[in-house]
């Protein structure tokens, strides 16, 4: 392998980096769960039916379509879909929009840079990103880096990723996050799915924290 594609290779992984941790970055009412909710996010329903559908084509990708799903698996995809919406409305919010272009730009550096299509797919397979799911990670990734530039201008990456942060955990508070109890308990300042609550008869095995903490 030549220098520079050991070199392409490397930005490719840091870029890759940058999203997988977007992926993880990220009070509400009525009654979630009762009718076909997983979560509420402000106005929005997030549904059972979408969630499954997100498992379902993570175990179809592994090859595993007859697995049952691990809960971790499950957790993830419920917490991805609630900080994927919580991102865009909170990008909204600030008027940040990230073209189609860049989207395209971004995703085809890190696919061209991990050699293909399939290793994309893989490295986001290991986050429970199914691939359908990849193109609007990368966008909320770019939304993340541009509330950061706009809430610490000329600041450093741990300052804007901090800026960044600390205005998702004031949003997500007013926006409202409200989890169905069969998934887990809402922390609304880590951003985080913790485990079932404690009146639940099946405890949660494993850690399903979000493992996103501000920049130190």
């Amino acid at each position: 392998m030549t220098t520079a594609v050991m070199s392409r290779r490397r930005t490719a992984l840091g870029v890759a980096a940058v999203v997988a941790a977007a992926v993880a970055f990220l009070s509400g009412c009525g009654n979630v769960g009762d009718g076909g909710s997983a979560a509420i996010v402000g106005d929005t329903h997030i549904s059972i039916g979408d969630v499954d559908a997100q498992v379902q084509e993570v175990l179809a990708a592994r090859g595993n379509p007859n697995d049952r799903p691990s809960q971790g698996l499950v957790t993830d995809t419920v917490r991805r879909l609630v900080i994927t919406d919580l991102v865009n409305k909170a990008a909204q919010s600030k008027g940040v929009s990230v073209t189609q272009g860049q989207v395209d730009a971004y995703y085809n550096q890190t696919e061209a840079g991990l050699g293909g299509e399939q290793a994309m797919q893989d490295l986001f397979l290991q986050n429970n990103v199914p691939p359908s799911a990849i193109q609007g990670q990368v966008e909320i990734a770019l939304q993340l880096d541009e509330l950061g530039a706009l809430l610490a201008p000329g600041g450093a990456d741990a300052d804007k990723q901090n800026a960044a942060y600390e205005y998702m955990v004031s949003f997500a508070q007013q926006t409202g996050v409200d989890i169905s109890p069969r998934f887990g308990t809402w922390d609304p300042v880590k951003l985080a799915l913790g485990p079932l609550p404690t009146d639940l008869a099946t405890p949660v095995s494993g850690d399903l924290s979000i493992p996103l903490q501000p920049a130190g």
